[in-house]
């Protein structure tokens, strides 16, 4: 585990940039706290991991959810109990579409 732990502290102006940068791409917002800013995130957990997985898919397999699913799908060893969920959500979404 040491060797993981950084070397040494960021530049104050590294973790400043990366701030301003996530604030800029709405990912967390700033709130002012007497001398210091406090940030707090804009989207939860679960919307968060949408966003980064449809951008994956887009830059990654060109959109094809498909391609996407089936590398997975090859690639992985999901038991029994997973491709069960996996086709009860396909069989939801089927539903959705049908309305």
């Amino acid at each position: 585990i040491e060797h993981l732990k950084p070397a040494r502290k960021p530049a104050y102006t590294t973790v400043l940039t990366t701030l301003q940068n996530l604030t800029k791409a709405g990912w967390i917002t700033p709130e002012k706290s007497g001398r210091a800013y406090v940030y707090h995130a804009t989207k939860s957990r679960e919307q968060a991991n949408a966003k980064s997985i449809v951008a994956f898919a887009r830059r990654a397999f060109d959109g094809n959810a498909r391609v996407m699913f089936q590398t997975l799908l090859e690639q992985e060893e999901l038991s029994p109990e997973e491709l069960d969920d996996l086709r009860k959500l396909i069989e939801k979404k089927r539903r959705e579409k049908k309305r």
